[in-house]
């Protein structure tokens, strides 16, 4: 195996440890903090928020260690992609907020939409893997 095969191998494990790990890393808060996430939830007008707040917690769960691992890489980056984009406009609606929350929600979106990118990598790469 050549010097840049092996780096490229460590360079994709390096990747996945530091984007999956942060994302597992965010569901355990999650999971952590259930009434208080689900209570967030509510008051951005999610309807029946105690049971997606701990789905969506779950799919990112299996998604970030799926990524980790790379085990099941399309249905894992499936699942943080589905995360991401279904909870970003609703979670993260800085359009909708007062100036004083303005700013921290529309740095929260802009964040999402960089890891919905990045998902879409994963997504890609876990679809070239199967060719």
């Amino acid at each position: 195996m050549s010097v840049q095969t092996r780096l490229r191998r460590i360079a994709f494990l390096v990747g996945r440890a530091l984007f999956g790990g942060m994302l597992a890393y965010s569901a355990y808060e999650n999971f952590a903090n259930l009434d208080g996430r689900i209570q967030y939830a509510e008051s951005k007008g999610v309807d029946q928020a105690g049971l997606l707040v701990p789905l969506a917690t779950g799919s990112l769960l299996f998604g970030s260690l799926g990524i980790v691992f790379w085990r099941l890489p399309r249905l894992a980056a499936g699942a943080v992609l589905t995360f991401l984009a279904g909870i970003t406009p609703q979670m993260h609606d800085f359009w909708n907020v007062d100036d004083d929350q303005r700013n921290a929600e529309q740095t929260h979106f802009i964040k999402n939409v960089s890891l919905i990118g990045a998902a879409l990598v994963f997504l890609s790469i876990a679809d070239r893997d199967r060719e």
